[in-house]
């Protein structure tokens, strides 16, 4: 059976250089999402997308905001995580890594503890060097995955095991997260496109945003697309579901010469699919 098709639309003005980590937040009724090397944290209420506020300005790059359940957020900040309070109050741990201006943090997502799970990447470079970290509110740092050339997109699936993306070696792996020690399983390889961010619904699907392929596509477990999401901007980044009805998708700018942002001028903006 071929997979049903939606077409997202762009909703407001923005136009981010890196948009990424959508995010919904349940406490605050909010959709956030970050503008990665502009260090920007955005959100809006979904529907109101003329109401968009700048929550924070980091002093660098800011890969990732995830809502901590109160209202605020976990950050990665470069080689940092911060936790910004919902009255906007900081606090920002020691650095993981020195920050040398190529090796950062990127996209994460907070364990059932609790717990800061995030990794790594190299601008410009493909090399596996690359790690899946776990933070302890003490500031300990596990290693949960190596030799990872680009490590994006991280999530739980409802029955608990850990999905996490590799975008330049095109994978989507998984590992069961209560067994000690972890052992990766290749779920399916991406080969139109990037996988980047991702977001797993309660029934189990994986919707991995493909970069370069201007599509957010629904995996099955055994791999298999049975929906796809189509949008008018190349370089789609993250998406996240709200209430389970709604789609929402960031999309980037950076990568993308004049010609191309001449037939894509909607790059850079978030965009919305109703399913």
């Amino acid at each position: 059976m071929s997979p049903v098709r939606v077409r997202a639309r762009a909703v407001g003005t923005q136009r981010l250089e890196l948009g990424e980590s959508a995010r919904w937040d349940a406490v605050t009724r909010r959709v956030s999402w970050v503008d990665v090397e502009k260090g920007r944290l955005y959100a809006a209420p979904p529907g109101a997308w003329d109401e968009i506020a700048q929550l924070h300005q980091a002093p660098t790059s800011l890969s990732c905001a995830l809502p901590d359940g109160s209202g605020g957020f976990v950050l990665a900040e470069g080689t940092r995580v911060a936790r910004l309070a919902a009255e906007g109050t900081i606090e920002r741990g020691a650095e993981l890594f020195p920050d040398d201006g190529v090796r950062r943090l990127n996209d994460g997502c907070l364990d059932p503890d609790g717990r800061v799970i995030v990794g790594t990447l190299s601008r410009g470079r493909d090399e596996p060097h690359e790690q899946l970290l776990r933070i302890e509110p003490d500031g300990r740092t596990t290693v949960l995955r190596e030799g990872v050339r680009l490590s994006n997109g991280v999530a739980f699936h409802p029955d608990g095991r850990l999905h996490h993306v590799d975008s330049l070696a095109r994978t989507v792996s998984w590992c069961d997260y209560r067994r000690d020690p972890l052992r990766w399983i290749t779920a399916f390889r991406v080969d139109d496109g990037l996988p980047d961010g991702l977001w797993i619904d309660s029934a189990g699907g994986v919707w991995v945003a493909a970069w370069g392929a201007g599509e957010v596509r629904r995996h099955r477990d055994d791999g298999r697309v049975d929906r796809i999401v189509e949008l008018d901007a190349p370089h789609v980044t993250s998406c996240v579901l709200v209430d389970e009805r709604t789609l929402v998708i960031t999309t980037a700018r950076e990568g993308l010469d004049a010609g191309q942002l001449a037939r894509h001028p909607a790059s850079g903006s978030v965009f919305v699919a109703e399913l």
